[in-house]
């Protein structure tokens, strides 16, 4: 401390409470302490003195710290504004009062708000600009999307410039959108021509367009198409153009999708059934075809198979009856229990949509009875395990009595040394896949599974609530049932 500065009151204070102190204690100190010093013999009571300080000093610590973290924030602040303004970072006036963080805060502060009041008009020009590329934007969007430059932070000058360079390239933009209505109305020309659609005025174009896609997607009948009004196209606005030709590329994807995916259902056809019926176009032929009018073929052949193809869903629906008539047979076997028979109509007196209901019916049910045969096998199957294993431990309790069993073979010996440890353990392992494949049987058929005609595994469970098994014979794991 400079010997000018005038001591704290509170200081002097402290130092003559800490004089006294030890003045006060040379009064009384025992005789085998009087050569220490008498804040040594006061040394509990100095600690409590030492820990509220020690707590002063945290909390002046944690206050400078905050304050520390909070001019670090401002001077980051700071010094984007001066960046976005291109200005120096230099400390400036701010050299006088590095070593009082309030000094700073303030300091720091007011310069902030200084050069927010620069970088609003630099905001305004850059807000300028950015309106200047919506209105562009609003524009262009006609023809062609852009994506509009925004920005929400602080606002450099290469955001300016990035924004100036936008606007300039925007407005060539503008001028190219010309260039790009002519190549879209070609493509349209051609696209019209590939699909064997005439041309029309936009609105009577969007209205043949959207029948022609409903056709397309329903394949019913045929599309009607219009008279052709020659150089309708090329009279497209921008707009008109652009609209047009999304549609027609929709429908160009969409009809080249429905002729694929007739030729596979016609190809598939072809291979189940036999035909010798004749004047379809090759596909060399089908090739060189406007896409309406290949739809329409192809959907004509494909009905026509399909007549064909009808008549042998009879032996499809004879298969799966089978299926349903073996496994019936097979669970009424488990369960003893006769199950009710479904019978299925003729399926030669339906139409072609309600036969493939009847088969997809009759295929479906094969198919879950087959999933109950295979739960209801295993059950049995568990439950059988089960028994011969409980067979097994009542008679090795009963062998167990007999002390002349200690003079067996070793071999003898080790083996009923393994089946005491794994006896347990395997029952409880069988039981848990008992209960876990009835609950997979409830969760899919609804019901409790039965084996011959008897609830088994609600019998089981009983069972189990009852039993008492042998500690003194067999060793007992952990249950997990």
């Amino acid at each position: 401390m400079n010997a000018a500065e005038k001591e704290p009151e509170i200081l002097k204070q402290i130092k003559n409470h800490l004089r006294a102190i030890c003045q006060e204690s040379l009064l009384i100190l025992p005789a085998d302490k009087v050569a220490e010093h008498p804040l040594v013999w006061l040394e509990s009571e100095m600690e409590q003195v030492l820990q509220a300080l020690r707590n002063i000093k945290s909390e002046i610590e944690s206050r400078a710290e905050k304050k520390r973290a909070e001019v670090v924030r401002l001077e980051k602040e700071r010094a984007e504004y001066r960046k976005a303004l291109e200005k120096s970072n230099s400390e400036e006036t701010l050299a006088i009062c590095k070593n009082n963080l309030c000094v700073r805060e303030q300091m720091l502060r007011g310069d902030i708000k200084e050069l927010q009041q620069e970088h609003e008009k630099q905001r305004e020009e850059f807000s300028r600009k950015t309106q200047e590329i919506r209105r562009l934007n609003r524009e262009i969007e006609k023809a062609d999307t852009q994506k509009i430059l925004e920005y929400t932070g602080v606002v450099h000058k290469k955001h300016i410039n990035e924004a100036g360079n936008e606007v300039a390239r925007l407005e060539e933009r503008l001028e190219e959108v010309k260039k790009e209505t002519k190549k879209k109305i070609d493509g349209i020309e051609k696209n019209l021509e590939r699909l064997g659609i005439p041309e029309q005025p936009h609105s009577a174009m969007m209205e043949q367009l959207k029948e022609i896609e409903e056709y397309i997607e329903k394949r019913r009948g045929k599309a009607e198409l219009r008279e052709k009004d020659a150089g309708a196209v090329k009279k497209y606005t921008p707009y008109e153009a652009r609209t047009v030709h999304a549609a027609v590329e929709e429908i160009e994807h969409k009809g080249t999708s429905a002729v694929r995916a007739l030729e596979e259902r016609l190809e598939v056809l072809k291979k189940r059934v036999k035909t010798d019926a004749g004047g379809a176009k090759s596909p060399e032929e089908m090739c060189k075809t406007a896409i309406a009018e290949r739809i329409f073929a192809l959907q004509k052949q494909v009905e026509e198979m399909e007549k064909i193809y009808k008549t042998q869903i009879r032996e499809i629906m004879d298969a799966s009856c089978r299926k349903i008539r073996e496994y019936t047979k097979k669970i009424e076997a488990i369960t003893g229990v006769q199950k009710k028979e479904v019978l299925y109509p003729e399926i030669e007196g339906l139409s072609h949509s309600e036969q493939e209901r009847c088969l997809s019916e009759a295929e479906h049910a094969a198919a879950a009875l087959g999933q109950e045969h295979a739960i209801l096998e295993n059950i049995e199957a568990f439950i059988r395990e089960r028994k011969e294993l409980l067979e097994k431990m009542s008679m090795f309790e009963e062998q167990a009595s007999d002390p002349g069993r200690l003079f067996r073979s070793s071999f003898q010996l080790i083996s009923e040394e393994k089946f005491r440890k794994m006896a347990v353990p395997t029952l409880f392992r069988v039981e848990k896949e008992i209960f876990a494949l009835s609950e997979q049987h409830r969760d899919a058929f609804g019901r409790e599974p039965l084996i011959k005609a008897r609830a088994a595994v609600q019998e089981i469970q009983e069972e189990i609530s009852h039993r008492i098994i042998n500690s003194n014979v067999f060793m007992i794991g952990k249950n997990k049932k």
